[in-house]
C-alpha cells in the first residue's frame, strides 16, 4: 500500500527539528524552562515578601538573561560555517530555526512562570501572572535579538564577548530601563519588536550576507 506524501515528509520534518535541536545544545533548550521551575519549588518554603521575590522578581529577571547568552551561544557554536553555507538550505534559515526553538523554551518558561504565580495567589494574582509571563518572555526575546547579532559574524566558538555583551545589556535594563515609569504594555511590545528584527538581522549577519 503506498504512503501519502504527508506520512512520507512528517518523519524528515521530525529528524530535522531534531538534528537542530541537538545543535543547539540540550542546555539551551533545558536551561530556560529550568530556572522557572527551580524558582517555583523555592517558593514552597519561603514566606511573606520573600515568597513574592523567589515567584516572581527573580525567574522573571533571569529568564531574559538566559535567553540572551544562550541565543550568543546557539549562533556562534556552528564550527563549519563554511560547509552549510554550501547547502541548498541558506545557514540563515538555518539560523532562524534554531532560534526558534531557543524561542520555544522560553515561551514554555514564561506559561510555567504565569502558572506558578497564578497558583501561588488569589484571583488578583491572575493579572500579575499575566503581566509578568508576557514582559519576562518580551524582554527574553530582545536579550536574545541582542546576544545573537553580538555573535553573528564571529569566529566560531567566540561566543564569550557576546555573552558579556547581553550580560552588559540585561544589566541596562535592570538598572536603567525598569527603573524608568513606562507602560508595561507599550515596552513589552517595543522590546519583543526589537528583539524579533535583530534575530532577522543576526541571521543574516552569520550567513555572511549584507545588511
Amino acid at each position: 500500500m503506498n504512503r501519502s506524501p504527508v506520512c512520507r515528509y512528517t518523519p524528515v520534518v521530525n529528524e530535522l527539528w531534531r538534528h537542530e535541536a541537538r545543535r543547539c545544545g540540550p542546555a539551551a533548550l533545558v536551561t530556560p524552562p529550568a530556572v522557572v521551575v527551580s524558582a517555583a519549588l523555592l517558593t514552597t518554603p519561603a514566606g511573606g515578601g520573600a515568597r513574592t521575590f523567589v515567584a516572581v522578581w527573580l525567574p522573571a529577571a533571569l529568564l531574559p538573561l538566559v535567553a540572551g547568552v544562550f541565543a550568543a551561544g546557539v549562533v556562534s557554536r556552528e564550527v563549519m560555517r563554511e560547509l552549510q553555507c554550501t547547502f541548498a538550505t541558506a545557514y540563515p534559515v538555518t539560523v532562524r530555526r534554531r532560534l526558534l526553538l531557543l524561542v520555544a523554551a522560553v515561551g514554555v518558561a514564561a506559561v510555567i512562570l504565569a502558572v506558578t504565580i497564578a497558583a501561588h495567589g488569589g484571583p488578583e494574582a491572575r493579572t500579575v501572572a499575566l503581566s509578568t509571563a508576557v514582559s519576562a518572555a518580551a524582554s527574553s526575546l530582545l536579550l536574545m535579538g541582542v546576544g545573537a547579532y553580538a555573535a553573528a559574524g564571529r569566529s566560531e566558538g567566540r561566543g564569550g564577548p557576546a555573552s558579556a555583551f547581553a550580560m552588559t545589556a540585561w544589566l541596562a535594563k535592570l538598572l536603567v530601563l525598569d527603573r524608568i515609569p513606562l507602560p508595561p504594555a507599550a515596552v513589552a511590545a517595543v522590546s519583543a519588536a526589537a528583539g524579533l528584527w535583530l534575530v532577522a538581522r543576526a541571521s543574516t549577519k552569520a550567513g555572511g550576507e549584507a545588511i
